[in-house]
């Protein structure tokens, strides 16, 4: 994960939302996307924001695939360290997310997590999402009409 910068360095930090994939590989050896994910986020000086639920999803992806508790303690490590932004919902996101589970009904793919990432894009205003799920995040769009910029962790995709 970046390391986190001081408050005055954080001003001028890119932010990028992030999904569970790319933080699951990081932290799963054994995910197809582990080196790449490692190579990724190592060479970059940004901020990564996610959710609550991305947290979540992370935790119990590792939990199945029988991760010992060290994994998921550097996980939760990063988070409270700071290297990883977690975003909370508030009372009022709850009615917009019913709303876009009700506009990609067509979608059974694009799940709770998913849908907490648009809410945090639009509060933000950020359109930058790490994620490996690239067809997910093209069918989504934050603020009805906004599209999220797709990003791939893999060297030639942060450039």
């Amino acid at each position: 994960m970046p390391q986190k910068k001081s408050a005055r360095q954080n001003r001028t930090r890119k932010r990028y939302l992030v999904d569970t994939g790319p933080i699951l590989s990081l932290f799963n050896e054994q995910d197809a996307w582990h080196g790449r994910s490692l190579e990724f986020f190592g060479g970059l000086d940004f901020d990564l924001v996610t959710t609550e639920a991305v947290i979540h999803e992370v935790i119990y992806f590792l939990q199945k695939a029988r991760k010992p508790s060290s994994v998921i303690e550097r996980l939760l490590e990063n988070v409270s360290e700071g290297s990883l932004i977690v975003y909370f919902l508030k009372k009022a996101h709850f009615e917009r997310i019913k709303h876009l589970k009700i506009r990609y009904a067509d979608q059974p793919k694009l799940d709770y997590a998913d849908m907490t990432l648009v809410v945090a894009a639009e509060d933000l205003r950020l359109s930058d999402i790490i994620t490996i799920d690239v067809r997910d995040f093209q069918r989504l769009h934050w603020n009805r009409y906004n599209s999220f910029n797709v990003i791939l962790p893999t060297l030639e995709g942060s450039n």
